[in-house]
């Protein structure tokens, strides 16, 4: 707080998040001026360079403002002999993103002089805004962005781990953490390893790739299973399940062994799908989730 009156005058800056090479604006605001009015004030606007490069001003009427004043800096000044009270837009800058992802910049207003009609100097505090990398457009700064390359201004996050639908590979985290490596069918990994109930493998198989747990413990009453290695839908993955894949191994993955058992998506219903099952068995303990 600097001057003689006793106010909360503020002079803000807003904030903005920007994809690189996109233009945004700026406002820079003179909040809750006293009765008394502002009759001249001098505020620049301190950014780096390197994350967004201020391209035009445009001053409220009866100012004026100098996008470049310097290579780090832009100037909104004024002068009313009338003086201005209340609140009202000093002016307006425009900035083109240059930053890689993730960078932000701070918009610092140092003011200069900010006084009333009598030219005597008006107290005020001072709030920074920031201009923020948004790589892939979506209106949500990168630092914040649970899916920071993929377009998700919904931002929703199913299970909760931090990371959005939009690219996470398993949606309902059923695979507990467990990853395979798939170099066949409809669903290869690429060498990678990822998470064994993926979603391309959920919808491969036809289970709920956003549920993660059946509905009920009775066997056999939902029409769509939950998680892929519980066959029967009773909330758990344990003997009665793996039984169940071992004779669909046995019957080659025929009829109704099709897709359902492919649990690796490769195409064949095989011991490797049985290996899944039994993990998931002594992963759980046979405990039903909830």
């Amino acid at each position: 707080m600097r001057g003689r009156a006793s106010t909360q005058t503020r002079i803000a800056v807003s904030s903005a998040v920007a994809a690189p090479g996109q233009a945004v604006d700026v406002r820079v605001d003179a909040e809750d001026v006293p009765s008394g009015g502002a009759g001249a004030f001098v505020v620049d606007i301190v950014y780096s360079p390197a994350i967004a490069r201020a391209t035009a001003c445009q001053p409220t009427p009866g100012f004026l403002c100098n996008d470049h004043y310097s290579p780090t800096s832009v100037r909104c000044a004024g002068f009313d002999p009338f003086g201005r009270a209340g609140s009202f837009d000093l002016c307006s800058i425009q900035f083109q993103a240059v930053g890689a992802a993730g960078q932000c910049t701070a918009l610092d207003p140092t003011v200069g002089e900010f006084l009333d009609v009598d030219g005597g100097p008006l107290a005020y505090t001072v709030s920074n805004g920031t201009i923020c990398m948004d790589v892939d457009g979506d209106g949500v700064a990168d630092n914040d962005d649970n899916c920071p390359a993929v377009t998700n201004p919904q931002q929703t996050d199913t299970d909760g781990d931090g990371q959005g639908d939009a690219c996470d590979q398993d949606d309902d985290n059923d695979s507990r953490g467990q990853t395979k490596v798939v170099a066949a069918g409809s669903c290869q990994t690429g060498g990678a390893a990822l998470p064994v109930f993926r979603d391309c493998v959920e919808l491969f198989v036809g289970t709920n790739p956003l549920d993660s747990c059946a509905d009920t413990t009775t066997a056999n009453d939902e029409a769509v299973d939950k998680v892929p290695a519980d066959f029967n839908d009773d909330r758990k993955v344990n003997n009665s399940d793996a039984s169940l894949m071992k004779q669909a191994v046995k019957d080659g993955g025929k009829g109704k062994h099709a897709k359902r058992f492919d649990l690796d998506a490769s195409g064949r219903v095989d011991n490797a799908d049985l290996a899944i099952v039994n993990d998931f068995v002594k992963l759980t303990g046979g405990k039903a989730c909830s």
